[in-house]
């Protein structure tokens, strides 16, 4: 997938220039993210109580910092997957997770303003594109476990209505 999403080692290194910048700045960026949650009233009802919400800051908060971490290895492929697995298990709709990630590309780069002005040119647009790459990556990783499991549920009960069926169907012949 790294090799589809043309992530190479530059796009790791350009990346972890700036994991210092995104550790100082994550808690106040979470602060904008969870009032932007906030403010639709189908996006704050996800989180039933505080408990709910200081998981999933905390989840989040992580979540952030690997997207700055350079290492896009099987481990990162594993908990991204989970990312898709537990949105698909608290019935997240899809537009949902999409106005989160708008949110996230239209906020990270802002971010990392001050920094991104201390370099070059061309150093600046390697960080750009890299975080695009990643950011894409991270959306299609739990796109796939979110779709892949809708399908295998989907398929699941296509048996069990087909096995039924079949035994209603035995049923009314024996009758």
């Amino acid at each position: 997938m790294k090799a589809y999403f043309r992530i190479s080692p530059e796009d790791e290194q350009a990346i972890t220039l700036f994991q210092d910048t995104a550790a100082q700045h994550v808690d106040a960026f979470l602060d904008r993210f969870y009032t932007h949650l906030f403010n639709s009233p189908a996006t704050k009802a996800y989180f039933k109580d505080s408990e709910t919400l200081r998981r999933a800051r905390q989840g989040q908060r992580g979540h952030l910092l690997s997207l700055f971490s350079g290492r896009y290895d099987e481990a990162y492929f594993d908990r991204h997957l989970r990312v898709g697995e537990a949105h698909d298990r608290i019935g997240l709709p899809p537009r949902w997770y999409m106005s989160a990630y708008a949110f996230y590309i239209t906020e990270l780069i802002p971010m990392f303003g001050p920094a991104l002005a201390s370099i070059s040119l061309e150093q600046n647009i390697a960080f750009q594109q890299a975080v695009a790459k990643i950011i894409c990556l991270d959306i299609a990783l739990a796109w796939e476990k979110f779709y892949t499991d809708r399908e295998e549920r989907l398929e699941r009960r296509i048996r069990e209505i087909t096995a039924l069926s079949e035994f209603t169907a035995s049923r009314v012949n024996e009758l």
